[in-house]
């Protein structure tokens, strides 16, 4: 189980994250906003149990309120 889920995080960084870390470099380390949702949303179906998943979660709402 351990080796799938470095596979699993492996893969999404090396497909979902890398590509866009020149654009990130190259605009003071910010994404799209509709990207780095995609990025969030992919992490929370990545997370391994409910605690991962609540952190996750907890994160993007107070992310969402510094935005405001």
């Amino acid at each position: 189980e351990d080796r799938e889920i470095q596979d699993r995080t492996r893969r999404f960084v090396d497909e979902e994250l890398i590509p866009w870390e020149e654009h990130a470099e190259s605009n003071g380390g910010h994404i799209p906003d509709e990207e780095r949702e995609k990025h969030h949303d992919r992490a929370i179906e990545l997370a391994t149990n409910d605690a991962e998943r609540t952190f996750l979660t907890a994160q993007r709402a107070a992310a969402a309120g510094r935005a405001r």
